[in-house]
């Protein structure tokens, strides 16, 4: 992780549409299909076209280099309400997750934790419920070094916020040029 920097888990997760598990009961689980990381609309699991609307696990085991400590996950932006667990244990909530259109709340925003490993090897847990959202899910899943990973998002907000800079400033310049 320190030498390559963060790399994205772009393989295929266990995936349960329909159901929101738990690490147990996604172990034990045998009618699982299998689902890249990201937006579920449109994808073909276990012979089934899922739409936008519903609620799923994603599960993934993730190995890690002998004696990692702390590594960082990114989730790019969870665009759904949902529900991160790490090794058994609820870590980070947005929104309201649900299993109908009526008690979900949406909350979605770019998304990045730091998680103090004690193997070489977690379990990672995303439940997501969506109603509102055209693309439910999460964009994207990177694991890296968690300073790495911070470093990668502080410089995209500083790119963006030069480029919001420079909108401004050239729209004043017109507005400046044009009331001569």
């Amino acid at each position: 992780l320190a030498r390559n920097g963060p790399v994205e888990l772009a393989g295929e997760l266990r995936f349960a549409f329909g159901r929101l598990l738990g690490r147990d009961e996604l172990a034990h689980e045998v009618h699982l299909g299998t689902l890249a990381p990201g937006m579920w609309v449109d994808k073909t699991v276990e012979g089934r076209v899922l739409s936008r609307d519903g609620f799923a696990t994603y599960g993934l085991r993730v190995l890690l280099p002998p004696h990692t400590e702390l590594v960082g996950l990114s989730f790019g932006e969870i665009v759904s309400a949902s529900e991160v667990e790490l090794d058994g244990v609820t870590v980070a909530r947005f929104g309201k997750l649900a299993t109908n259109a009526d008690e979900a709340v949406l909350l979605h925003h770019p998304f990045l934790l730091e998680h103090v490993v004690h193997d070489d090897a977690f379990d990672l847990i995303v439940r997501v419920s969506n109603y509102d959202h055209d693309y439910p899910g999460f964009t994207a899943l990177r694991i890296g070094r968690a300073q790495d990973l911070h470093r990668t998002r502080d410089l995209a907000l500083m790119l963006a916020m030069v480029a919001v800079g420079g909108m401004m400033l050239f729209s004043a310049a017109n507005d400046f040029l044009t009331m001569f």
